[in-house]
């Protein structure tokens, strides 16, 4: 409050951490609500010349409203949501008519008496990677530096008790092994771990977390035996959620590890995430030669990904470094364009809109818009197309429903180290000055946690991923799936072909024999009909709760040094 009143406005990127806020200021009868710049708690809005109000959750919000109505524009955004995190849609309008979203690094100004509604930025993730000072051509320097910035972020997200994800990966180990470090002078961190016995593929896992386990006395093991969790699980019985959660899928695994957060007391859990995004570049860098009008250079940087990577030479050169050159218009092929953006099944990636979604609600709602947007935005954050499509998947994690319904209604606030601004600017501006190595995994992460993380772990070149787990759970619950798009209450939304879905998930549920580039869509359309076909009820037991900030609540902290603001 007193930066604020000191600074206006300009204060808000001078915050750190991870919040939702709202002030009231009386001097201009302005309710102001924002969060931080990757929206770490939810915030929501509704403006009328009756009443404005900003809430962080949905409930009450929609109590103001003549009915709960779903938004069309909400749904739009589900629809054409790419999938990186699984997370929230980045846009101004919720799943609910009549309630709008703060997005990240925007503050929204609502003017009580005329209802009127602006926006304006605070931050803005372009260029991010441009305004930190790299030590020139140095890797050496540049690991000391990035091993320090992420400490500091480890550190920071530290509390009394504090539990940390421990996967066997590079990212969750690294975060786990520094905060150890922070706090093995006053006590242990509790390290939760999935372990497997009967899927091969991720029980190669548990070698490797045991010997970070044995290696690190200051990390107190908690193993939990997952293979009978399996990935749709919580689509019989789901979490009550204000909107949609993508992830809904793998809820049960996450769930396991709060709960054992939970029975040690701890005040947060430390995660990996963000650390592909930070430390692990994607070969664009064959784009970036072509755009510089280099194509001998651009093939010879492809070879040399094919060859670290042993993949073929044309699997890097086309969708790395021709694709990204072709105007987003072009991007789809002909049929794509002639089609206007609606994918058939065996093409359908994360990026085009999914056969199942009827053309008029395309039309109506400019979906072919939104899809060329999102992929003009993928190459504008930075002028090296590898740095900008880092950006973009890392601005696409907006929101964190994981934090929102697992770890708050626990009283454990989650803390992504990798996805702290310092993490991500300086991770990026790194790749710009030092030589990237094809046939390493995240080498600039392996270099920096030199003498922390055990050199199993450093210097693998592969992790396991969750293909099994998510396929044998599809397997399981697939006629429950099946059912669940029949009877979904759709038909006055307008936006779903019901026999079109019902037939591209009978190819679907064959796993490996389908499309496996439309795994997100696929996701994401299963987790919208589950909401939309128990939303009624979570909103009855939504308007019950009152967490919502107005400025006539009677609860408030007024500042000494500004009395006229109120948080």
């Amino acid at each position: 409050m007193a930066a604020y009143e000191r600074w206006g406005c300009n204060a808000f990127a001078r915050l750190e951490g991870d919040f939702a806020l709202a002030i009231y200021d009386t001097r201009n009868r302005c309710l102001l609500g924002l969060r931080d710049t990757l929206g770490g708690y939810p915030l929501y809005y509704t403006s009328s010349s009756g009443a404005v109000a900003v809430g962080t959750c949905l409930g009450p919000l929609v109590r103001l409203l003549p009915e709960a109505v779903v938004s069309g524009d909400g749904l739009a955004d589900y629809v054409v949501l790419r999938t990186f995190g699984f997370q929230q849609p980045d846009g101004d309008a919720s799943i609910f008519a009549g309630v709008g979203r703060v997005r990240i690094g925007q503050v929204v100004h609502l003017q009580s008496g005329s209802g009127r509604v602006e926006r304006s930025t605070y931050w803005d993730w372009a260029g991010a990677a441009r305004a930190v000072d790299v030590p020139g051509n140095r890797p050496g320097a540049i690991d000391e530096q990035f091993a320090g910035v992420l400490r500091d972020a480890v550190r920071e997200r530290c509390t009394e008790t504090t539990a940390a994800q421990l996967s066997g990966g590079m990212d969750s180990t690294a975060v786990a092994l520094l905060a150890a470090e922070t706090l093995k002078s006053r006590r242990p961190v509790h390290a939760v771990s999935l372990v497997y016995k009967r899927w091969s593929a991720l029980a190669r896992e548990t070698p490797l977390i045991q010997e970070a386990l044995e290696g690190c006395p200051a990390l107190a093991p908690h193993l939990l035996l997952a293979d009978d969790i399996h990935d749709f699980d919580p689509f019989r019985t789901p979490p009550p959620t204000d909107e949609p959660w993508p992830g809904l899928y793998r809820v049960a695994t996450e769930a396991a590890m709060y709960d054992a957060a939970v029975s040690v007391g701890a005040g947060s859990m430390l995660t990996g995430a963000g650390g592909d995004e930070v430390a692990d570049p994607l070969p664009f860098d064959v784009a970036d030669h072509l755009r510089k009008g280099r194509p001998w250079s651009a093939w010879r940087v492809a070879t040399r990904w094919a060859v670290g990577q042993d993949r073929n030479v044309w699997n890097v050169f086309g969708p790395y470094g021709l694709l990204p050159i072709i105007p987003p218009l072009l991007r789809g092929g002909l049929g794509n364009f002639l089609r206007r953006g609606r994918a058939q099944w065996s093409d359908l990636d994360d990026c085009w809109i999914p056969p199942w979604v009827r053309k008029e609600f395309i039309r109506k709602y400019d979906l072919y818009d939104r899809v060329l947007c999102n992929l003009r935005r993928a190459g504008s954050f930075d002028p090296s197309l590898q740095v900008s499509e880092s950006l973009h998947m890392i601005v696409s994690r907006n929101g964190d429903m994981i934090r929102w319904y697992l770890g708050a209604p626990r009283g454990i606030h989650t803390g992504n180290p990798f996805l702290d601004p310092r993490v991500i600017r300086y991770g990026l501006a790194a790749r710009t000055r030092i030589p990237f190595r094809p046939d390493r995994q995240k080498p600039l992460l392996a270099d920096a946690m030199r003498g922390v993380l055990p050199d199993s772990i450093r210097k693998r070149r592969r992790k396991g991923n969750f293909n099994e787990a998510y396929f044998i759970g599809l397997s399981r619950h697939a006629d429950y799936l099946e059912a669940m798009i029949k009877s979904a209450p759709v038909d006055d939304l307008a936006f779903l072909d019901k026999g079109v879905l019902l037939q591209c998930f009978s190819e679907y549920r064959m796993a490996r024999a389908s499309n496996l580039r439309a795994l997100g869509r696929m996701t994401i359309i299963l987790a919208v009909l589950n909401w939309l076909s128990h939303y009624q009820g979570w909103i009855r037991s939504q308007c019950s709760s009152n967490r919502m900030f107005k400025w006539d609540v009677n609860f408030e902290l007024v500042s000494p040094s500004a009395p006229n603001v109120r948080i």
